[in-house]
């Protein structure tokens, strides 16, 4: 839970940030699709580990 309001400052920080839109858009979208990303792989993480425990 600290992680996601971490996250949210610094979301709301780089919204703020009057600096080159782009580079602000990039960064966003990083954050973005690497939270995206890792959520998928902590759930694909537990479905093996589901299955393994499954078939023993």
């Amino acid at each position: 839970m600290m992680l996601l309001a971490w996250m949210n400052r610094v979301v709301e920080r780089l919204i703020d940030w009057e600096g080159d839109s782009f580079l602000r858009h990039m960064l966003i979208s990083t954050l973005l699709w690497g939270s995206i990303a890792g959520a998928l792989a902590g759930m694909e993480l537990l479905i093996y580990m589901a299955i393994a425990w499954v078939m023993g």
